[in-house]
C-alpha cells in the first residue's frame, strides 16, 4: 500500500472521530457514498483531489491542514510546550490578570467554534 494514502487515510479518520462525526455524516457533507470515504480512509483507494478538497471542506479545514501529517506525539509534545509557555506567563502575573486572560481565551474559543459553524452552514 502506498504510505501516503495511508497517512491520509489515518488523517481523515483522526479528524473526523476528534470533531464526533461519523463516517455516514463526513461522507453525506462530502457528497460521497460512505462505502468510497471508508476505503480512502483505509487507503484501499486513491482519491481525486477533488475527492479529497471535499472531505477538507466537510471536515471545515484548509487542504494544507489535511496534509499536516503530524503524529499524536509530536501534537501533544507542542500542546504540552505551549501548555506550559502560558502557565509560565501566568505565574509572572496578578491574580485579576490571568482572570482577564482566561475570559479572553473563552471568548476567542466560543467565537472560533461560532465562527466554524457559521462558514460550514
Amino acid at each position: 500500500m502506498n504510505p501516503l494514502l495511508i497517512k491520509l487515510g489515518e488523517r481523515i479518520r483522526t479528524l473526523r472521530k476528534a470533531k464526533n462525526i461519523s463516517q455516514e455524516t463526513l461522507a453525506e457533507k462530502a457528497d460521497l457514498h460512505t462505502t468510497y470515504l471508508g476505503q480512502i480512509e483505509r487507503a484501499e483507494v486513491n482519491a481525486s483531489i477533488n475527492t479529497i478538497y471535499k472531505i477538507a471542506l466537510a471536515l471545515g479545514i484548509s487542504l494544507s491542514e489535511l496534509f499536516t501529517f503530524l503524529s499524536d506525539e509530536e501534537s501533544t509534545i507542542k500542546s504540552n510546550l505551549l501548555l506550559s509557555e502560558i502557565i509560565q506567563l501566568s505565574n509572572k502575573t496578578d491574580e485579576e490578570t490571568i482572570k482577564i486572560i482566561s475570559k479572553i481565551l473563552k471568548d476567542i474559543l466560543y467565537l472560533t467554534t461560532v465562527s466554524s459553524h457559521t462558514i460550514k452552514s
